[in-house]
C-alpha cells in the first residue's frame, strides 16, 4: 500500500462547524462547542469542492446550519461557509461607492471585511427586535469574505435534508434566488441560503 495514502488526513466530514467567537456568538443549547476554532485545511478543500460542483447540486446528505432571524425570516446557511459570528460590529461607510447592497467596512478580529445588506438583497422589511441580539456573521469562500447583520443568531442546526423541498413560486422572486431549499431544522421551519448565489451578488455590488 502507499505509505502517502495511510498518512494522508482523512476528509473532513460536513456536520463539522464553523469558527465563532465564544464570547461573542448568540446563546443557543448546542452551539458554543463549535464557536472557538479556526478553518483547517481540509475545510477549505471541503469549500473548494463545493463552490465547484454544478449550481444544481441536491443537498441530500446529512449538514450542519448556522441558523439566524432577520426580520420575520428564519434563514440559516452551512455552517461550513461561516467563518466568524460576533457581537454587531459598526460599519464604516465608503466614500464614493453607491451600491444598494454594499454597507462599507468592519473590523473584525483586528482585520478589515467588506460588509453588505443581506436585509437589502433578499428584499426583507425592518423589524422591531432587541438591539442586543443583533450579530455580525462573517461567510465566505475562496473569492472572499463578507460580514453581514441578522437580528439574531439561534445557534447551530444538524438536518437531514433529504426531505428539503425547492422554494415555491410563492417565495418572493428576488429572495427566491437566493435560497436552496426549505424545510425544518431546529424543532421549526426555514429557509437555506445559497451562499454562492449571495456572495456572487455582494461581489458584484463592487463592481
Amino acid at each position: 500500500m502507499d505509505r502517502s495514502s495511510q498518512n494522508a488526513p482523512s476528509p473532513r466530514s460536513r456536520l463539522d462547524a464553523p469558527a465563532v467567537d465564544p464570547d461573542n456568538a448568540a446563546t443557543g443549547p448546542d452551539g458554543a462547542e463549535y464557536l472557538a476554532r479556526r478553518l483547517s485545511a481540509d475545510e477549505i478543500a471541503e469549500q473548494t469542492r463545493r463552490v465547484a460542483e454544478p449550481a444544481g447540486r441536491t443537498m441530500a446528505e446529512p449538514v450542519t446550519l448556522l441558523v439566524m432571524q432577520l426580520g420575520a425570516e428564519r434563514l440559516a446557511m452551512p455552517a461550513i461557509d461561516a467563518r466568524r459570528v460576533v457581537r454587531r460590529a459598526p460599519v464604516r461607510r465608503v466614500p464614493h461607492r453607491m451600491s444598494p447592497f454594499f454597507a462599507g467596512l468592519c473590523a473584525v478580529d483586528g482585520r478589515l471585511v467588506p460588509a453588505a445588506n443581506l436585509r437589502r438583497l433578499l428584499e426583507l422589511q425592518e423589524t422591531q427586535l432587541p438591539a442586543g441580539a443583533a450579530r455580525t456573521i462573517v461567510f465566505g469562500d475562496q473569492r472572499g469574505d463578507w460580514a453581514v447583520e441578522v437580528d439574531r443568531v439561534e445557534g447551530v442546526r444538524r438536518a437531514d435534508l433529504s426531505s428539503f423541498v425547492e422554494p415555491p413560486a410563492t417565495v418572493a422572486l428576488t429572495m427566491g434566488r437566493y435560497i436552496r431549499a426549505l424545510g425544518e431544522f431546529g424543532g421549526a421551519r426555514g429557509a437555506v441560503l445559497d451562499t454562492g448565489r449571495v456572495l456572487s451578488a455582494f461581489a458584484g455590488a463592487l463592481r
